[in-house]
């Protein structure tokens, strides 16, 4: 696993630092350091199916000390980028949200119907009830999940917020509804008993959201010399406290601010930082049906950076097959239900 973090780091180095990088919110940087988290999801959920030795503890100090907040910038980022999009085009935008989240949609269906002929094929089978479960991000059956039912969840807060038109509710109030709506959804989630991983970093959204409202206002924080360093403290303070809800929120809020702090001071240029993160949605997706597959074949415990490297081709392959093809197909047939 070091070996791995010490590659990412290698792709990290192609970066320029700047006394401030102005394009830190850009499509092209925003995509660079999803990229990183993206190779990142990818080690973690490899772990799982392995037994770190202890030439890894860099890796598993790393794995205990971000946790979820791993997916904390794809909050962040999706928040910020649908309250842009609002705020330039306004109803025009807000009425493409449930197209979204039918392209959303259909593609998760897409893999998680390959994951259950693949399942299937093993002589793993679940009820009725688990498959239409899972077709939603509900339930698994052994790919990653939570992660698009909370954005499907989030896209239709968004929706019911701000398709209603005119002045009279301002997007400051709107921003707020949406808060409350993910408070609701986080009770929901927690009362119907889901693991928390459902719902620990749902909050970054709207924080994001926030941010695309009052950057200007923010920014000027942020540029203070001694923002970073006093967030990494604070962060540093707060991780030795117990985890409960309102702690981890804030460890999540400051590690999200600890991330922007760096991509105001540094510029990724990293190329396959580039890809990782232009195809996010179809690696998350993806990723698992390999490492079971190198798992049954016994390579994961036996050979496991041979089979890590083999994990990350086949599911970039799989990404790129994926995005040319189903992702193409879905985009021409919601095309023509918009034009019908």
């Amino acid at each position: 696993m070091n070996w791995f973090l010490l590659a990412l780091v290698l792709c990290t180095i192609r970066a320029v630092p700047r006394q401030e990088n102005s394009d830190y919110m850009s499509k092209e940087s925003t995509v660079r350091v999803k990229g990183i988290f993206t190779l990142l999801v990818l080690l973690y959920h490899f772990s799982s199916y392995i037994t770190p030795g202890a030439d890894d503890a860099m890796f598993l100090s790393l794995k205990k000390n971000i946790g979820q907040s791993l997916v904390a910038m794809f909050m962040f980022y999706s928040g910020y980028g649908i309250m842009e999009q609002i705020k330039r085009r306004g109803q025009e935008y807000v009425k493409t949200l449930p197209s979204r989240f039918l392209k959303v949609l259909l593609q998760f269906v897409s893999v998680v119907i390959v994951y259950m002929i693949y399942k299937a094929l093993i002589g793993k089978t679940y009820s009725v009830t688990h498959y239409l479960l899972a077709l939603v991000g509900w339930s698994s059956v052994g790919n990653s999940n939570w992660y698009i039912f909370v954005t499907l969840c989030l896209y239709v807060i968004t929706f019911l917020v701000f398709v209603i038109p005119g002045d009279r509710f301002k997007n400051a109030a709107r921003a707020a509804a949406v808060v409350l709506l993910c408070f609701v959804l986080i009770a929901a989630l927690k009362v119907l008993g889901k693991d928390t991983y459902f719902y620990n970093t749902l909050l970054v959204y709207p924080l994001g959201m926030l941010f695309s409202m009052y950057r200007k206002r923010i920014e000027p924080i942020l540029r203070w010399h001694m923002a970073l360093p006093l967030a990494a403290v604070l962060y540093g303070i707060v991780s030795f406290l117990p985890m409960y809800f309102p702690v981890y929120e804030a460890r999540v809020f400051l590690f999200t601010a600890i991330v922007l702090l760096i991509s105001m001071r540094v510029e990724l240029t990293s190329a396959v930082l580039a890809f990782a993160g232009s195809h996010v949605f179809s690696i998350y997706i993806i990723h698992r049906l390999p490492m079971d597959i190198m798992d049954r074949l016994g390579m994961a415990q036996t050979r496991p950076y041979l089979s890590l490297f083999t994990v990350i081709a086949v599911t970039c392959v799989l990404a790129v097959c994926f995005d040319e093809t189903v992702v193409v197909m879905i985009d021409r047939l919601l095309k023509r239900q918009k034009e019908a």
